[in-house]
């Protein structure tokens, strides 16, 4: 059921020493009580977290290594919920990374809001992801008897830009519709 975690995903694309929000899911937006789209991701947080954050996304990018930051996000009447955002870079085709898919989690629940927006996210620290593996193997055999194929040492997600394609070349009906009647089944 991954569509009900399509929500809580974030896209920025860096600009300058911040990252300016492309696309917000509903649940995010939601949050806050505003369009995030076009926001810069500092402007989320305290005054005091921007410069770790802007250190986060700049590590995500350069070292093209997923992190992941704790916070608090907080009310204007001091209601708080834990929430872990998961920062994955985005390969372009040179295969540097220049935008990052962020995902939110809250810890608890959304009802410890009260309903009220989301002032901004209190930074409480940040890791790199995936270190709860470490000294764990590298292959690991699952119940079934097959093998686990080592984690690359690169990402595998990456940017994918879409270009059209000129008239002659561009799918015909790959996924034809049917008619609604065409798919009643028959007893």
């Amino acid at each position: 059921m991954f569509s009900r975690h399509l929500s809580q995903i974030v896209l920025f694309e860096k600009s300058g020493p911040d990252a300016k929000i492309r696309l917000a899911g509903t649940a995010m937006c939601n949050w806050f009580e505003r369009e995030l789209k076009g926001c810069e991701f500092g402007s989320l947080w305290t005054r005091g977290a921007r410069i770790s954050i802007q250190a986060a996304l700049a590590r995500t990018m350069t070292l093209v290594q997923p992190m992941v930051i704790e916070s608090l996000a907080e009310t204007e009447e001091g209601q708080h919920i834990g929430v872990e955002i998961l920062l994955l870079p985005l390969l372009d085709a040179r295969g540097q990374a220049t935008m990052v898919l962020g995902y939110f989690q809250p810890l608890d629940p959304i009802a410890r809001l009260w309903g009220k927006p989301v002032q901004a996210l209190r930074f409480l620290g940040m890791s790199e992801a995936g270190l709860d593996t470490a000294g764990a193997p590298a292959t690991q055999t699952p119940a079934r008897g097959k093998a686990v194929s080592e984690v690359p040492a690169r990402p595998n997600l990456r940017l994918v830009v879409s270009n059209p394609l000129p008239a002659a070349a561009a799918p015909k009906d790959l996924f034809p519709v049917r008619p609604r009647a065409a798919l009643d089944l028959v007893d």
